[in-house]
């Protein structure tokens, strides 16, 4: 609202969509010929405000858990692979690779990673270079973990994946906190 009100603007609605986990689109006009912000955008922001994301110590409190989960994952990947354990990553999205180059994550702990989408298979992911091969490599390949880099598909992935898991296959959702299904 600050921003908008900067240049001159004010938001004229506001639509929460459930892309990538939630997100907001706002529509904004002229300040000119609205003169203020409308009634659900008002109330959106109270409600913000009500869950402390107008408070630096919710942010700080974010940067802490951010860091926990990173050294969680890195842990679990570590430990498996000590203990020999083979581990594949599915999906190639940006927020997939976004959590691979924050924890620096690399082909030592995941060695390959699995997409539908054809224009990915044959690439790498950026920053860490790990090859995105076809999902028909999980079954060929039978890594003992699946590390699912698109964690707001997982259960859809999970219902694909039934002939990898009924072979003893195990998934890792790493965010919120790492959990092995």
């Amino acid at each position: 609202m600050r921003l908008c009100e900067a240049v001159g603007l004010v938001i004229v609605d506001v639509e929460h969509v459930p892309v990538h986990g939630g997100s907001l689109r706002m529509s904004a006009g002229l300040g000119e010929e609205h003169h203020r912000h409308a009634e659900p955008v008002l109330a959106w922001a109270k409600q913000e405000e009500r869950a402390g994301l107008t408070n630096f110590a919710r942010y700080a409190r974010l940067a802490t858990d951010v860091q926990n989960n990173r050294r969680a994952i890195l842990d679990l990947l570590e430990q498996l692979t000590r203990q020999g354990k083979t581990i594949a990553g599915y999906g190639a999205p940006a927020k997939g690779n976004t959590l691979l180059n924050y924890c620096q994550i690399d082909t030592r702990l995941i060695p390959y990673t699995v997409d539908k989408n054809p224009l990915k298979v044959g690439l790498y992911t950026p920053g860490m270079h790990i090859p995105v091969l076809p999902v028909s490599t999980l079954l060929e390949r039978q890594p003992d973990y699946v590390v699912i880099l698109a964690w707001n598909f997982a259960e859809e992935i999970i219902r694909q994946q039934q002939a990898y898991q009924s072979r003893g296959g195990k998934f890792i959702i790493p965010v919120p906190q790492p959990k092995v299904i």
